[in-house]
């Protein structure tokens, strides 16, 4: 192909090619909507019933109401929150993770925003911990939050039951 066109042809399709993105990923049980907080805390539960799933092998594992086969650079999971008030929140995944594939690094991040944390081992794959990994600030609206990968995945990233949002103390 390359041998056809020009440099500036070539330059034009490497550019249209990087620049698309894949399609939103559909699951059964699978039902992006808008996460309001938890009536009483104020928390917010981003399940991966309700997120968007993007990327070339993140799947939502209905079986186990998890993200799982997190193995690709460009696997994503994106929820919309409704945020009345902007304020800080404690982060909290409740994730598996064996001791291969710890070690990887996920990143966080809305808006400005960005929180970075090294995923450690739970022992196995069946094996779920919850873990504070800091804190961010959520601005007021309809913002968008997006877990992946921060760079090459060795393995797999980790499998995905919740991220909760908590009001933060400080």
């Amino acid at each position: 192909l390359e041998k056809d066109m020009t440099p500036q042809n070539l330059a034009d399709v490497i550019a249209y090619l990087n620049s698309t993105k894949l399609p939103r990923k559909t699951f059964p049980g699978n039902e992006p909507a808008v996460v309001v907080a938890d009536a009483l805390r104020g928390d917010y539960f981003l399940t991966p019933q309700l997120a968007e799933i993007y990327g070339s092998t993140l799947k939502f594992e209905s079986k186990y109401k998890n993200l799982g086969y997190w193995q690709s650079e460009n696997d994503r999971a994106v929820w919309t929150l409704d945020v009345p008030q902007a304020g800080p929140y404690d982060v909290y995944l409740e994730f598996a993770c064996p001791p291969g594939p710890a070690g990887n690094r996920l990143l966080l991040e809305t808006g400005e925003e960005q929180l970075f944390w090294t995923v450690p081992s739970t022992g196995t794959w069946d094996v779920y911990q919850n873990r504070r990994i800091g804190t961010i600030t959520l601005p007021a609206g309809k913002p968008r939050l997006t877990v992946h990968s921060q760079g090459k995945i060795n393995s797999a990233l980790l499998d995905l039951k919740t991220v909760r949002l908590r009001v933060s103390s400080r």
